[in-house]
């Protein structure tokens, strides 16, 4: 006679198997019994656990997504129509791009740039009960002498961030009344922070005793501007593009506080400085 006490530990599946037989079900019926019983499981563990899933804004830059979570922090995660590094000029936004925005209750435009033009009214269209908002409210923007439409890299300036800063903490704190105290209080250390970047900047810039520096794209009018600097696009006569030397600054980074000190580092440092 066999010695069933030695037998192997019954596993999940001999339980399931033996269940079925006491009960005189099918090992088919049974299997189809305990994938519903593991699907009801699983929904009541949905309906009953916390949820985590935070609301979404959509912005459209990578130094603009940096600058939101500064403020927003925990309470909200942020969605960037750009990659990171990705210039706005050229850039055909696909049906990918724009489904990123369904389900966010808001979209923060840095305001003036080709992308918000090109997709502005399927935005509208497709989605409109998302709540949009003009982050560059406030700025004092640039007209260039030979063009109709402003400046629009208003992002590449220190003091043009704590504009965009405060609009983006007005909306936050409209969109979120409950948390203005805490939306408010990352404001305040943000603002130092980019107290702090414009002393470094300027103290650099001063000591360098440099007025004009080259960008080969025009793209920092506003750090000129705050710095009491020229920026030109053509090297100056009797120069070769051989004989200066040139850095790379990407100003489509996440990592703004940085493009930020390599733009001042290139300035002082008699360099161009290249866009994208």
């Amino acid at each position: 006679m066999r010695n069933f006490a030695k037998s192997a530990p019954m596993t999940k599946f001999t339980k399931h198997t033996a269940f079925c037989f006491a009960h005189g079900i099918t090992k088919k019926a049974g299997a189809a019994l305990l994938c519903a019983l593991l699907i009801l499981s699983a929904l009541w563990s949905c309906a009953s656990g916390p949820v985590t899933t935070k609301p979404r804004i959509v912005v459209s830059i990578q130094p603009q997504k940096y600058m939101l979570e500064q403020i927003a922090g925990r309470k909200w995660d942020v969605i960037c129509l750009l990659p990171d590094g990705v210039a706005t000029t050229g850039f055909d936004a696909t049906i990918t791009h724009l489904t990123n925005i369904s389900g966010c209750k808001a979209y923060f435009m840095i305001g003036n740039i080709s992308l918000e033009h090109a997709i502005n009214g399927i935005v509208r269209n497709t989605y409109p009960s998302l709540k949009l908002y003009d982050n560059s409210e406030g700025l004092s923007l640039i007209t260039p002498a030979n063009g109709s439409q402003p400046d629009p890299y208003t992002w590449n300036s220190v003091k043009n961030a704590k504009v965009i800063a405060h609009n983006m903490y007005r909306s936050l704190s409209e969109m979120d009344p409950d948390n203005e105290g805490y939306y408010r209080r990352r404001l305040t250390r943000f603002m130092h922070r980019l107290d702090t970047l414009d002393t470094e900047i300027k103290t650099a810039i001063d000591m360098s005793k440099k007025q004009v520096f080259i960008s080969e794209k025009s793209e920092l009018s506003y750090f000129a501007r705050d710095y009491g600097l020229r920026q030109i696009n053509t090297l100056p006569s009797g120069h070769s593009a051989d004989s200066v030397a040139k850095v790379s600054v990407n100003l489509y980074s996440q990592q703004w506080p940085d493009a930020m000190r390599s733009v001042a580092e290139a300035i002082t440092g008699s360099t161009i400085v290249t866009g994208n």
